[in-house]
């Protein structure tokens, strides 16, 4: 029998599924309780940053470039950081008696303060 090789997906996936993990391993132990997304596209030279706890529809995305330049996530962290104040939510640990207090669509999803914003939602 020889010895057989099975690639899926592209090489640059597992660099991609590393910093992501990285980063949104950086996130949780900023912001603890949250459970934070973070998609990492080389193919599209994107970061995708997004808090799950409070709406999968809104977050930032990031020049990937810009991320890898920037040794100390402070992007990142920004990126969270801003979520979480368009939320109106506290920055340290999630506290669930905040998301109950939130406004929420017809839908039941948590509404962002959107004033000012400079990031889009996804169609």
């Amino acid at each position: 029998m020889s010895n057989q090789v099975i690639a899926i997906g592209k090489a640059s996936d597992l660099a991609d599924f590393s910093l992501a993990k990285r980063l949104s391993e950086r996130l949780t132990a900023i912001y603890p309780g949250y459970a934070w997304g973070v998609h990492v596209s080389t193919e599209h030279g994107m970061v995708s940053v997004r808090n799950w706890s409070l709406s999968g529809e809104w977050g930032y995305m990031i020049h990937l470039s810009q991320v890898q330049e920037d040794v100390g996530d402070r992007l990142v962290i920004r990126a969270a950081g801003e979520v979480l104040e368009r939320f109106n939510v506290s920055r340290r640990r999630l506290d669930d008696t905040q998301l109950d207090s939130l406004p929420t669509d017809f839908a039941g999803r948590h509404v962002p303060d959107t004033a000012g914003a400079i990031y889009a939602r996804p169609k």
